[in-house]
């Protein structure tokens, strides 16, 4: 028996828990039941007191008159939405005022046929009907929470079961977060501590929670080590970026859960706060970059912007970014279907003001790419597209060639043919003395648009002529083959996760962040400019994947084993961002430097490039190979059959 009502009890708490609301029809019913009710009971006591008389039939005329006006009142006021589970006394202060207007009105209006006038009357009434109103309706509303409460607490057990939680962040505001956790998720959270590395107060208790502060930060290393906490909740981004490399670490090492509060600064009691489970990207975001919208947003609003590669991680993500400033038209090129069809429904649904051209297309399809410009006249092309992963490129190396060199010439051309202003090529660090067919394919590209712009530069004079300018940046967390969702996905089907060697490095940076860049650098560029993006310290990847693991409440080597693979064709451990013959200078961006790069003829640029794209055209691949290293001198492959040919 015992048992069949614990199972109805925690069949109950799941249902509670997922109920937010209670229907506004089912607390409107009710709410005009306790107004009805009271206005009864006011009537008799407003009798009683002043002693008058009720005629037949008074009762009932009364009480249908409160009806009726609370009805009306209640529907202006609107108090009958109620949040079950956080702070339902919100609507205090309208409940007060509407009760209070009906028994004025009511009190005003009606003798609910007395035969003798009493001046009191209406003074009687309303203050009666105002009390007993007030008592009904706010206690419905008490009776409402703590029923909640106590069938979570009991089929849960509070006690026993919620997590127990430290909040990092300002003594005061951590505070009054943890009143909130502890009220809002009773049952799921019970805040413990504050964590605020920022006070130099010791031994300090506010609110019956202990305060860790600056001096304390031995002691919570210990107690984290020791699982005094199940989980330590972090009240913004910018607090959990700040720690990610100390208290996060401590708990990632130690199996305690973390959490972000992302909408902290949102915090109110119509809205529950989104209490998350860090993610990787969280602990590797660094705080947001600003750009200069007024800058970048007079040149793209009200212009035709067209974006290469569109449906793929950064192009869909540069296309998002330009919506922002109410382009004129942006046209999506792109080869694959689905991706396409899918960025093309995101856009129209946040952007339905911004008109939208996807075009299935080829950047290798000169003819097709020079009619879809022709067509849309655009002020700006940002080219994204590109083959990217390197291991498949070294295998198909007439591929990367025929995409990654001669889609960039066709774009690169077809902007200077029709007039095009900027066109914006997106590069990347591979590009720095490549030692894979990817990265010399996109370091030739590279060649040909800066000789490409060096040439006209020449030629026109002060004449308008395209201007070419190439943004270089590293790995991006979340693009289509990065390591993070490959490891994300090698933990759920429980291991092993694989790292190709224990010392490699990258550069990581967030796709949103990525795109903002590309936006500055391409306002900020005058033509022929390489523009290298600050991004930060590079991480060991072994040490992301222990990271990774940790956070998905496992531990490294024991549940989930790590394997290192060796290195993939043409990879190499670490990435840079310049060549050796480049220097960088500063530009009016703190996070944006410009390479100096090295001069090339343009004419010597296309005549090699012509010769590479033939060779690859008739799939020569050892031709293709020798005629790719001739033209990108500095490309010398590591780990892979092209070795043989790079010149001793």
């Amino acid at each position: 028996m015992k048992k069949s009502l614990r199972q109805i009890a925690r069949k109950l708490s799941t249902r509670m828990q997922g109920l937010n609301y209670l229907h506004r029809g089912i607390v409107l019913a009710l709410d005009l039941i306790c107004s009805t009710i009271a206005g009864a009971l006011a009537i008799l006591a407003t009798g009683a007191l002043l002693e008058l008389p009720l005629p037949q039939g008074c009762l009932l005329a009364g009480t249908a008159t409160i009806l009726v006006y609370s009805a009306i009142v209640f529907m202006v006021f609107r108090f009958y939405k109620v949040i079950i589970r956080h702070a339902s006394l919100r609507s205090l202060p309208r409940i007060i005022v509407a009760l209070g207007i009906i028994a004025c009105a009511v009190g005003a209006t009606a003798q609910f046929g007395a035969t003798d006038h009493h001046s009191l009357l209406p003074i009687v009434f309303a203050v009666s009907y105002f009390f007993i109103a007030c008592a009904l309706i706010i206690g419905l509303r008490i009776a409402m929470v703590g029923t909640y409460y106590t069938i979570i607490s009991a089929a849960q057990g509070r006690d026993n079961h919620s997590k127990k939680v430290f909040i990092y962040g300002h003594v005061e505001k951590a505070a009054s977060l943890a009143t909130y956790i502890k009220e809002a998720y009773r049952g799921t959270y019970l805040p413990a501590a504050i964590i605020d590395p920022d006070t130099d107060a010791s031994q300090l208790t506010i609110s019956e929670l202990r305060v860790y502060g600056s001096h304390d930060l031995d002691t919570l290393q210990e107690d984290i080590a020791a699982n005094l906490p199940d989980a330590v909740i972090f009240a913004s981004n910018a607090a959990l970026q700040r720690e990610s490399d100390r208290i996060a670490d401590w708990c990632t090492s130690s199996g305690v859960a973390l959490y972000v509060i992302p909408n902290v600064d949102r915090m109110t009691p119509d809205a529950p706060l989104n209490i998350a489970p860090v993610k990787i990207e969280d602990l590797l975001e660094r705080p947001e970059i600003v750009i200069e919208e007024q800058r970048i947003g007079a040149e793209i609003t009200g212009r035709v912007i067209l974006v290469t590669g569109a449906a793929g991680s950064i192009g869909s993500e540069i296309v998002r970014q330009c919506c922002k400033f109410a382009p004129a038209r942006m046209v999506l090129l792109d080869c694959a279907e689905t991706p396409m069809h899918l960025i093309r429904l995101e856009i129209e649904e946040k952007y339905p003001q911004v008109p939208l051209s996807p075009v299935v297309a080829d950047v290798r399809n000169r003819a097709r790419c020079a009619d879809i410009v022709a067509e849309h006249k655009p002020a700006i092309i940002f080219h994204a597209a590109a083959y990217k992963h390197v291991p498949l490129m070294e295998e198909n190396p007439c591929e990367a060639v025929i995409t990654n060199v001669q889609g960039s010439i066709n774009m690169a051309e077809i902007a200077r043919e029709h007039g095009v202003e900027k066109f914006v090529m997106i590069s990347t660090d591979k590009a720095v003395n490549p030692t894979n067919v990817m990265g010399a394919t996109k370091r030739a590209a590279e060649m040909y648009v800066q000789s490409l712009n060096a040439q006209l530069a020449a030629d026109a004079a002060d004449a308008p002529h395209t201007r070419y300018i190439t943004t270089r940046f590293g790995n991006v967390l979340g693009s289509n083959g990065s390591v993070v969702p490959r490891f994300r996905e090698q933990i759920e089907k429980g291991g092993p996760v694989t790292v190709t060697h224990p010392d490699i490095i990258r550069f990581f940076m967030t796709i949103p962040e990525a795109c903002r860049l590309v936006l500055q650098a391409g306002t900020m560029g005058n033509g022929g400019e390489i523009f290298v993006f600050d991004m930060g310290e590079p991480v060991k990847i072994a040490h992301l994947a222990r990271r990774m693991i940790r956070l998905s409440g496992f531990k490294p080597d024991v549940d989930i084993k790590i394997e290192y693979t060796g290195l993939r064709p043409g990879e190499k451990l670490y990435e840079e961002v310049l060549s050796t013959a480049e220097g960088t200078t500063e530009t009016t961006h703190h996070k944006i430097r410009q390479a100096q790069a090295i001069d090339n003829p343009h004419a010597t640029i296309a005549e090699q490039c012509r010769a590479l794209i033939a060779a690859a055209d008739k799939r020569l691949v050892e031709l293709t190979i020798l005629d790719l290293k001739d033209l990108v001198p500095e490309y010398k492959s590591k780990n892979s059959p092209w070795e043989q040919y790079d010149k001793k």
